[in-house]
C-alpha cells in the first residue's frame, strides 16, 4: 500500500470502522468471550521522511502498571512495544507497532491488527489485573 488512504480504503472494505478521522481510523477486534479490543491506525513519518503505519491499542491505566514490569515485558516482546500516552486526561499504557508503509501489504496489516489485539489482551491480565 502506498498511502494512508489506501490503508483506510482497505480497512473500510474489510471492517466496520469505529472511527474514521482524517488522521486515524479505528477497528474493533472481537474475542470469543464477548470482549473487544479497539485498534487505532495512524499515518506516521520519521525524521528521515519515511512513511509508517502506526497501530495502537489501549492496555489500561498507566497508574496500575509497574514501570519495571512494563520494561521487562518490552524486552520480551517479539513485535511491538509498550508506551504511555495521555488519553482523555489520563496517562494510559498502550501497545504499539509500526510498519513501513510503502512495502506494506494486506497480510501485514491483518497480522499487526490481530497481534496487537491479542497481545494487549494478554498484557491487561499480566500488568493491570
Amino acid at each position: 500500500m502506498k498511502s494512508f488512504e489506501d490503508v483506510r480504503k482497505y480497512l473500510a472494505e474489510k471492517y466496520k470502522l469505529i472511527s474514521n478521522k482524517p488522521d486515524n481510523v479505528c477497528i474493533s477486534h472481537a474475542f470469543e468471550e464477548d470482549r473487544i479490543q479497539n485498534v487505532y491506525v495512524y499515518p506516521h513519518s520519521d525524521s528521515f521522511g519515511d512513511q509508517y503505519l502506526k497501530f495502537k491499542t489501549l492496555v489500561g491505566p498507566a497508574a496500575k502498571a509497574s514501570a519495571v514490569r512494563c520494561l521487562q515485558l518490552n524486552a520480551q516482546l517479539s513485535c511491538g512495544y509498550l508506551a504511555i500516552e495521555r488519553l482523555q486526561g489520563e496517562d494510559s499504557l498502550i501497545m504499539c507497532q509500526s510498519q513501513l508503509l510503502d512495502t506494506l501489504d494486506a497480510d501485514e496489516i491483518e497480522n499487526a491488527l490481530l497481534h496487537l489485539a491479542h497481545v494487549s489482551e494478554e498484557l491487561q491480565a499480566q500488568i493491570i489485573a
